[in-house]
């Protein structure tokens, strides 16, 4: 610790501090998603390490200042002892105090210094005794008054503080006190100290780590470095513990970092020029920005920086990066950017559907390439955005190379930069297939529109999951309701005949299995629930749509009255169920008239039968083939 110049603690503290002010530069993230250039960067990180080369030769120069200073103090601070100690051989003359104490312990002489400082300080001459140690009587008595001895105090007078040589002659049976007024010194010396504990404490708390390394040469070689000193944040950064490393050379420790940081911190010594670097430390994991400076003689100072959190933000920064360059090289949208004046400064290869390339559009005001009847809407979507707003989706119509449209969507939001609006960032997806695609159906729709009501169908779209329910005029009206009424799914039940209500309420479930395809077909009754009663009889047909877990998320279909069909239905039922009773009772009567002819065939049988018994022959002809 000796070997540390507390003097170099400002000096630390100030370079430490502006390189700390320098490095956040570096840690500004603004400034690489501005686009800056890579030369750019160089550029700027040159800037920062000539600003703190000139701050580490201002404070060398101040510290050289205040060496000599020092210097010059400690030569004068000489002399005047040794003109004290010539003046001592003449008390009369010494301006400073001289009393002579007898071995009794009564002050035997005073010199007139010693009276004009009484004075100076309000005190009388009788005062003198203030200028005896405390412990006067005790040297006194332990002297052997055989040899001469000499002790030294301090002794204060008042605010005064007096440095005191206590010299015992035995041919003087008595002591000689040779005081000298040191209360300057004694507060530039707390000064200090307090200077010093002030910086030592900053010194030990500041979160940059610092190192001051000593190079050791042979041969007039650089081989090595012994460490002076470091602080707790050095340790903290390298995982090099203050007490094993302080005072030692670098090559016991790790001969590693003397083959890769020495040839460094040999250049600084020898162009005396401060120098940056990167490095990571494998003990720790951490990387680290140092700043390397001369400090004296073969003598570097470092401080170190830990930049882990940086370089892990700059790698996330360049993976994003390098994701946003692969969406906006492979995706079909177009993506672009526009400064505050209105020009384009950045267009994705998607551009190239539209006709262009990149370069030909970079650098041209956005309006150029918009439809003359969409550029007012652009123009406002743009002024917005600058504005801070987020604008999202909005059409608008881009001009082709060839001269041709192109409806596009388009979603924009600001660009921030130091949280400043830079300018504007956007999609825009080319949707004129789907434009096309939304007329053919559009015409689809209004002719299936014509259609329904050409058949006198009605409608009906039914959400399973948030049991919204719409049904048009034609569909209400089979419900005995008027247009503007609201229903929902118990409106649909209640409109349902009691006798069918349960049957259809399963059908309709039913449906809403994906088991079973989700078609729907079923008839039904209505009860005319606001148009007195009517009965209707309805052919309702549909389908239900599932989502990828198979819950019904739609339920489609149409709805037709069939009640002169089945009134029709019911008249032929009842002629067929007449039909049937004439049928019946034709039967019954041709089955009564045709048994009374067989019980006659067969009582002619009989009479046959009898006759041929009797030998008289047949009566009557039963010859059936014959007659058929």
């Amino acid at each position: 610790m000796s070997a540390f110049p507390y003097t170099i603690f400002p000096l630390i503290l100030r370079i430490a501090g502006a390189f700390r002010d320098k490095i956040n530069i570096l840690r500004t993230r603004d400034i690489l998603r501005g686009g800056m250039a890579g030369a750019k960067i160089e550029d700027e990180l040159k800037k920062c390490r000539e600003h703190l080369e000139e701050l580490v030769r201002e404070r060398t120069a101040d510290l050289q200042r205040i060496n000599e200073e020092l210097r010059k103090e400690i030569a004068a601070r000489q002399g005047a002892e040794e003109r004290a100690r010539h003046l001592a051989s003449f008390p009369q003359l010494n301006p400073n105090p001289v009393i002579e104490v007898a071995s009794s312990g009564n002050i035997s002489f005073c010199n007139p210094a010693t009276g004009k400082i009484l004075e100076n300080l309000g005190m009388a001459k009788e005062d003198i005794n203030a200028f005896l140690p405390a412990d006067m009587d005790g040297i006194l008595s332990s002297w052997n008054r055989k040899h001469e001895a000499s002790h030294y105090r301090l002794v204060s007078v008042r605010d005064r503080t007096f440095a005191e040589s206590i010299y015992l002659y035995p041919q003087f049976d008595g002591a000689r006190i040779y005081a000298r007024d040191i209360t300057e010194r004694k507060l530039a010396e707390e000064a200090l100290r307090e200077s010093e504990e002030k910086y030592r404490r900053l010194f030990e708390n500041m979160g940059e780590g610092f190192a001051l390394y000593e190079l050791l040469y042979e041969d007039g070689k650089p081989v090595d470095w012994r460490v002076l000193e470091l602080n707790d944040a050095y340790s903290l950064h390298t995982a090099i513990p203050r007490d094993r490393i302080v005072g030692r050379r670098m090559s016991d420790f790790s001969l590693e970092a003397v083959s890769e940081y020495l040839p460094r911190f040999a250049e600084v010594v020898a162009k005396q020029k401060s120098m940056a670097f990167e490095t990571h430390t494998k003990l720790t994991g951490r990387h680290l920005h140092v700043m390397s400076f001369p400090a004296g003689p073969n003598r570097i100072a470092n401080v170190i920086t830990d930049i882990t959190e940086r370089k892990g933000a700059e790698e996330a920064l360049q993976k994003s990066e390098e994701r946003f360059r692969l969406i906006a090289e492979t995706s079909s949208d177009l993506i672009f950017q526009i400064d505050l004046s209105g020009r384009i400064a950045y267009t994705s290869p998607a551009v190239q559907q539209f006709g262009y390339l990149p370069e030909e559009v970079v650098g041209k005001h956005f309006p150029d390439y918009v439809a003359p009847e969409y550029v007012p809407m652009a123009t406002e979507a743009f002024r917005q955005s600058i504005s801070g707003h987020r604008i999202d989706l909005f059409e608008l119509s881009l001009v082709k190379k060839d001269g041709s449209p192109s409806m596009v969507e388009v979603s924009a939001a600001p660009i921030f930069h130091g949280g400043q609006i830079a300018g504007v960032q956007g999609i825009a997806r080319d949707i004129s297939e789907r434009k096309r695609a939304e007329a053919a159906l559009g015409e689809s729709e209004e002719r299936q529109r014509l259609a329904i009501a050409a058949a006198s169908l009605g409608t009906w779209d039914y959400n399973p999951l948030t049991g919204a329910l719409n049904w048009d005029s034609r569909c209400k009206e089979l419900f005995g309701l008027p247009p503007e009424v609201s229903i929902d799914y118990e409106t649909f039940l209640a409109g349902l005949h009691p006798e069918d209500r349960e049957r259809t309420r399963r059908v309709v479930q039913a449906a809403f299995d994906p088991a079973g395809g989700g078609n729907f077909d079923i008839e039904y009754r209505t009860v005319g629930l606001k148009d007195g009663g009517v009965l209707r009889w309805i052919r309702a047909t549909g389908r239900t749509f599932f989502n990828e877990e198979g819950r019904a998320i739609r339920f489609i279909g149409t709805v037709r009255d069939i009640t002169k069909g089945k009134n029709a239905e019911a008249e032929i039922k009842k002629h067929l169920e007449e039909l049937q009773a004439a049928n019946a009772e034709l039967a019954r009567f041709n089955t009564a008239a045709v048994g009374r002819e067989l019980r006659m065939i067969e009582l002619k049988k009989e009479i046959n039968e009898l006759r041929e018994k009797a030998g008289t022959g047949p009566l009557y002809p039963l010859d059936f083939e014959k007659e058929g």
